[in-house]
């Protein structure tokens, strides 16, 4: 079936276009179309150059990075400050702390995050593996043993934790924020409001930034963009250009952003747009945009694949059935295994 554009995250729309040869360089038609980059979030229009090679065989339209949902009602249960935009790493340890404890036969926890999500969005910048040589990073980049460190390690010192660790095999879970209210804090994706509005209705809650790791001051995740690339089989590409051009418009950045959803686009008046025709108008928006994004690693065809491997053995780590350097040199050579199965198809 031929199909004009095609629209994909990070990762995928390489590992999805590319095999099948459907990319096309859009790099002419960007300059025919007078399309100015300068106006989107750097970090994914430098993703464009290095995934395609120099190329552009996409385009960002929005964004979608991590903040910090937090339970107002825990919150003031426990007589504990609300979290603020502009609070430190430590802060937000601090608060999770205190809010971790068992209260009338429940455990309740300060802070959770889906493990897959924060390190597919880590704010190291790390990548999954190397793309020049497709070798995977989990036991050569130093980095991972940080992240280990503030997303694992940080919150197993919390006494309480390994009760719930056992139980779930795993971190505090997005349903034991929202369904349980059970969760202080959560670390998730900001489009989590729009996907689970109805949900969160439950819930009285608002977000605020993602505090920026030690040593990172202004920076917050990883973005994963929605990418928009014409494919090599349109048969009026002009036309495909002129749909992607009207979508990074200003007009339709604005109508994004007052659906609650972060713009490529990083002028102020339409990020002053944010979350005006959303239910939750009275949140804070300010939260997906306090900060710039962190880099946004390259993510190989195979990035499914690493991203299980290495949360696997980052889990059993953390559940305390391996150590951390037996659990690195083990997903270290699950992942050569993947791929050059991945190659070999």
């Amino acid at each position: 079936t031929r199909f004009d554009v095609f629209m994909q995250g990070p990762g995928f729309f390489e590992s999805q276009a590319y095999p099948a040869s459907i990319q096309y360089d859009m790099s002419a038609l960007i300059k025919t179309h007078q399309l100015d980059l300068n106006r989107l979030d750097q970090a994914s229009v430098e993703y464009v150059k290095q995934s395609s090679d120099g190329k552009a065989y996409f385009l960002p339209i929005q964004l979608e990075g991590m903040v910090l949902y937090y339970n107002k009602s825990l919150f003031d249960k426990f007589g504990i400050p609300y979290p603020s935009d502009g609070m430190t790493w430590e802060q937000m340890w601090d608060k999770a702390k205190q809010l971790t404890r068992k209260e009338g036969g429940v455990q309740y926890f300060g802070f959770g995050t889906n493990t897959s999500t924060i390190q597919g969005m880590n704010p190291l910048s790390i990548p999954l593996a190397d793309p020049k040589t497709d070798t995977p990073t989990i036991n050569k980049d130093e980095r991972w043993k940080r992240f280990y460190d503030y997303f694992y390690e940080q919150p197993n010192k919390i006494p309480g934790y390994q009760d719930a660790i056992q139980a779930t095999k795993g971190f505090p879970t997005l349903d034991m924020f929202v369904k349980d209210q059970t969760v202080a804090m959560f670390a998730y994706q900001s489009g989590l409001i729009n996907v689970w509005e109805e949900q969160l209705k439950a819930l009285n809650w608002d977000i605020v930034a993602l505090p920026p790791l030690p040593g990172q001051p202004g920076v917050g995740s990883m973005a994963t963009p929605k990418l928009f690339g014409i494919t090599s089989m349109a048969k009026d590409k002009d036309a495909a250009m002129i749909a992607i051009q009207y979508l990074l418009s200003d007009e339709h950045q604005k109508e994004l952003a007052r659906k609650g959803i972060a713009p490529i686009v990083t002028s102020d008046a339409v990020k002053k747009e944010l979350g005006k025709n959303s239910v939750y108008k009275d949140r804070n928006w300010n939260a997906l945009v306090q900060y710039k994004f962190a880099p946004l690693a390259l993510r190989p065809v195979y990035y499914s694949q690493l991203n299980a491997i290495y949360q696997k053995h980052f889990i059993a780590t953390f559940l305390g059935q391996t150590d951390l350097n037996s659990a690195l040199r083990a997903a270290e050579e699950e992942a050569v295994k993947a791929i050059a199965e991945f190659k070999n198809k």
